[in-house]
């Protein structure tokens, strides 16, 4: 059924446009994270840069993975494919809600806590599109479906 192969594939397309948007948000707010900090942040998150550095490169990381996960959806649209966006959405949800368990008092806690909100931008479109992480649900979702119905179908059908 084209069907199936066409749904994996609009999941494949989707997903390479807001990563790529990701990627443009993360160069942007790059830029400015590396700006001469305001004193009073300094004082009271002394490891912002670190922190915002750390969390850029895990960004960069997983919206690379989520990249290459679906231009193998787009392009081979197999079982494989599948599972790897399956696996880096899973590990993009748990990223995404770990963050907030380091958020404590003190110096690192608090450097975490103010880099988050500009040093996960890039993954803003992915997690919070058109709401929290109702986007990843609905395309893993629908993308294993899909996959589980291509299987099914005759070797010949499904390359």
């Amino acid at each position: 059924m084209r069907i199936w192969r066409l749904l994996i594939q609009a999941v494949g397309a989707t997903t390479i446009l807001l990563s790529a948007w990701g990627f443009y948000a993360l160069t942007s707010t790059l830029l400015r994270g590396l700006e001469p900090l305001d004193p009073d942040l300094s004082s009271e998150a002394p490891y912002f840069r670190s922190a915002f550095l750390i969390m850029d490169a895990i960004v960069a990381v997983l919206l690379t993975g989520m990249i290459v996960a679906a231009v193998n959806l787009l392009i081979r649209a197999s079982h494989k494919a599948v599972i790897a966006y399956t696996v880096l959405s899973v590990c993009l949800l748990i990223y995404a809600n770990a963050l907030g368990f380091l958020w404590r008092p003190g110096p690192v806690g608090m450097s975490i806590a103010a880099a988050s909100g500009v040093g996960n931008v890039g993954l803003g479109l992915l997690v919070f599109f058109p709401v929290k992480f109702l986007y990843l649900t609905i395309t893993v979702i629908l993308a294993n479906l899909a996959s589980w119905r291509l299987r099914k179908l005759p070797a010949a059908t499904f390359s």
